[in-house]
């Protein structure tokens, strides 16, 4: 159909903030083998959900199977996971988005409007507390023939946090997810991917994002400087009038693919300081894809030579971006560039940051994420090898468990 949205499941409140003490629940459903072919422009949502209960619980669904195809010029977008505004609480775990797709036949051209496919696209503005954990995104595509001449970013999503928080004591927190396998293929500087985002509004409170596994994604025509990113952090705005401190720990991010595009790279963290400030400990990121040309592999990307929002307590990190040579590099910040970890150690104004940060090819029991993964082996340590991972990081109190739940 033209101009159509199509809802799997629509549930949404009306114009008042729900009573304190309700709760709602949306469980234990299975949404699977969906396609929506339109003639023009149109929306998917999996489940649409407007903060009906004081509490939000939404878990052990299943989105498989679900692609959209534009039989014509237009945009299209895909929003499987979508909080929308009120709300005291969202609780969003132990759910499988998998082989979601966006296409266009070859005849179809998107216009100027963007298009994107998103894992979760959090609207919900007016809460409290929001707690994403325990979910997998895997297998998220966007394969559009054309992309038009669109200067709006498009791409692919796991997470993408377009509104954060209410007030100073608002709490978000990201953790406990595997993130694998997004792609878009569209030849843009615009077009990306991304596994955990934030782009758009901070309203106040923490967001912490810790113990992800994120691994295998691709802009593989995209000509942005940094169009495929395992994180990308930063919002546009804030109405809180102080930056958001982002606090990441405990994540793996493997990056392992050809970026596309004449001048394009990728990075395993992407942070615009202008409004967010960056508290990175105890992450392992590993870069050893392929830039393309002038493009660069980068570990740790920054938008700035400025570092008063990168916060001086980041600290024992591992990174590792390849042989020290051609694209590769353990930082960047559009100025200052270290291919090794000792230069980037060096780099003026850096220090206190990293300093005892470490570099090493960590050996993982298995980095296979199509047919051999396995959740239990995928991106964790083969204990059985030396590695810098075991015991050099920083005690943290707020965290007690990694993702499988040892301690």
């Amino acid at each position: 159909t033209a101009g159509s949205t199509m809802y799997m499941l629509y549930n949404t409140y009306g114009s008042s903030a729900p009573t304190a003490g309700t709760v709602h629940n949306v469980n234990n459903n299975q949404f699977t083998n969906i396609n929506n072919g339109v003639s023009a422009s149109s929306s998917i949502f999996g489940c649409y959900w407007g903060g009906y209960g004081y509490t939000n619980n939404v878990y052990n669904n299943t989105f498989n199977n679900i692609s959209e195809t534009l039989l014509a010029a237009g945009y299209g977008n895909i929003y499987v996971l979508y909080p929308y505004y009120y709300g005291n609480t969202y609780n969003i775990y132990n759910n499988t988005v998998s082989n979601i797709n966006l296409n266009s036949t070859a005849n179809a051209t998107t216009s100027a409007t963007t298009s994107q496919v998103w894992g979760v696209y959090n609207y919900a503005y007016y809460i409290s507390n929001m707690n994403i954990y325990g979910n997998t995104f895997r297998d998220i595509n966007m394969n559009l023939t054309t992309m038009g001449t669109s200067t709006t970013y498009h791409g692919v999503t796991a997470i993408n946090l377009y509104y954060t928080g209410n007030v100073s004591t608002a709490v978000t927190k990201i953790y406990n997810n595997r993130i694998f396998n997004l792609r878009t293929n569209e030849s843009s500087a615009y077009a990306f991917a991304s596994g955990i985002r934030a782009s758009y509004t901070y309203y106040g409170g923490d967001i912490r994002i810790y113990n992800n596994m994120i691994g295998g994604l691709a802009a593989v025509n995209s000509s942005g400087a940094s169009p495929a990113n395992g994180m990308d952090l930063g919002v546009l705005s804030t109405s809180s009038g102080t930056a958001p401190v982002y606090d990441i720990a405990h994540n793996t991010i493997y990056m392992d693919t050809l970026t596309g595009g004449t001048g394009a790279g990728f990075s395993g963290i992407y942070a615009n300081m202008t409004y967010a400030n960056i508290l990175l400990r105890n992450n392992v990121i590993i870069c050893k894809g392929t830039a393309n040309a002038t493009g660069k592999n980068v570990c740790l990307r920054l938008n700035s030579a400025t570092y008063t929002n990168f916060n001086s307590a980041s600290n024992n990190n591992l990174y590792y971006a390849g042989t020290a040579a051609g694209t590769n590099y353990i930082f960047s910040d559009g100025t200052n560039n270290g291919q090794t970890l000792a230069a980037y150690k060096a780099l003026a104004n850096i220090s206190p940051r990293d300093q005892s940060a470490y570099t090493e090819d960590v050996a993982f029991q298995n980095t296979n994420r199509w047919a051999t993964y396995n959740a239990s082996t995928w991106l964790h340590v083969n204990t059985t090898t030396p590695t810098f991972v075991e015991s050099a990081g920083i005690p943290l109190a707020s965290i007690t468990s990694d993702i499988d739940g040892d301690t």
